[in-house]
């Protein structure tokens, strides 16, 4: 923990995204995520709905992001 694994991988996989031609968008899923996400550069440009399966795609909650 808290030695930049997380930021290191983010970053790579991000600019080999960029680099294949492709936009890599992010949807953090809990606060630790989000952290990263605003440290590589993410922002939160509109609220959405999220819907919340179980391992069978069953529905379990429904959440505004």
């Amino acid at each position: 923990r808290r030695k930049g694994l997380a930021s290191a991988c983010a970053a790579a996989l991000i600019l080999n995204a960029l680099n294949r031609g492709l936009y890599p968008s992010w949807d953090a899923a809990n606060e630790i995520s989000v952290h990263l996400a605003r440290k590589l550069g993410y922002g939160h440009p509109r609220e959405y709905t999220v819907f919340f399966t179980d391992h069978m795609g069953f529905p379990q909650s429904e959440s505004n992001i």
